[in-house]
């Protein structure tokens, strides 16, 4: 039992480390991407900024502070993420008349074409992972589901509290 108990731990570390992921994920937008401009864009920005991107084409118009609740990050984050992205002309910022603290972003046309090709990028995923997970009994998948929930719950650090 222990050796099992070894590769289970073994595995939820490869998972953690794996972030190869997302170097997949921008290949498969640049194989994809017939824009050339799109194509320069694309080598330069983080699949994070496509979720902030999305984000914003989602809810537009729409303040930063709605788009740091919806994906829960630091406003500070999405205020450097949201630079960036109008400095590549993906997204425009609006202010609201007398009034230039109150901004909102909305994604340009060049936005909406990257939104839409990393919309298509999530289709294939989704059609991957449905093709891995029904491999699965419907028991199989209600322990897996009881083990991530169990593990997105707990901690292995354990820290001495000491006031």
């Amino acid at each position: 039992m222990d050796k099992i108990k070894k590769n289970i731990l073994d595995g939820y570390i490869k998972l953690i480390e794996k972030n190869n992921e997302e170097d997949k994920e921008k290949k498969w937008l640049i194989q994809n991407c017939k824009n050339q401009e799109l194509l320069m864009i694309l080598q330069e920005i983080t699949i994070l900024m496509l979720h902030v991107l999305d984000c914003i084409q989602k809810h537009q118009p729409v303040k930063g502070i709605t788009v740091a609740n919806e994906l829960n990050m630091q406003r500070g984050t999405i205020t450097k993420i949201t630079r960036k992205l109008a400095e590549k002309n993906l997204i425009i910022k609006e202010c609201v008349p007398n009034n230039n603290k109150e901004i909102y972003f909305r994604t340009t046309k060049m936005g909406n074409e990257l939104c839409d090709l990393h919309q298509l990028l999530h289709k294939e995923i989704n059609k991957n992972y449905v093709k891995f997970i029904d491999q699965y009994s419907k028991q199989e998948l209600m322990f897996l589901e009881k083990i991530l929930d169990d593990l997105s719950k707990t901690s292995f650090v354990k820290l001495n509290n000491s006031n």
